[in-house]
């Protein structure tokens, strides 16, 4: 099977958010704190962490040319500003949102929204905001 397709989502959504937030460290994988070199926290970074991707056969014949993937992704933006300004942070929700939802259109398929929650600082972690995409897809 032909799964290039997972690699060109995550590199899709690597270059969306970038696309948006320029200066911003993108990670891959689900931390809510990173340290500076002085013990400090990092202000401002992503988490990017996929699912396996499954295919299943869905009334389709799998080969090395038809199949069907599903996958779950989440985004995760963390800021110290939204230990202060919560209102801040839902704003910029709506960016990402909008950033990722908008590559419903580069892949044959479908990109759903699966919830999102709000990440509060704990233990001198860093705050803010995790999202959950459920991503089904066929070539």
């Amino acid at each position: 099977m032909d799964l290039q397709i997972l690699s060109n989502l995550r590199l899709a959504v690597r270059a969306a958010l970038k696309a948006e937030y320029p200066t911003t460290d993108i990670y891959t994988a689900e931390i809510t704190s990173l340290i500076e070199e002085d013990d400090s926290n990092v202000v401002e970074f992503f988490t990017v962490f996929f699912s396996e991707g499954s295919e299943v056969e869905d009334g389709e014949d799998l080969d090395d040319y038809t199949y069907r993937t599903d996958t779950y992704l989440t985004v995760g933006y963390f800021h110290e500003k939204a230990e202060r300004d919560q209102g801040w942070l839902d704003a910029e929700a709506g960016t990402i949102r909008q950033a990722v939802m908008a590559l419903d259109d580069v892949f044959a398929g479908d990109i759903k929204r699966d919830g999102w929650q709000y990440l509060p600082s704990a233990e001198g972690s860093v705050p803010g905001i995790q999202f959950k995409f459920a991503v089904n897809y066929s070539n």
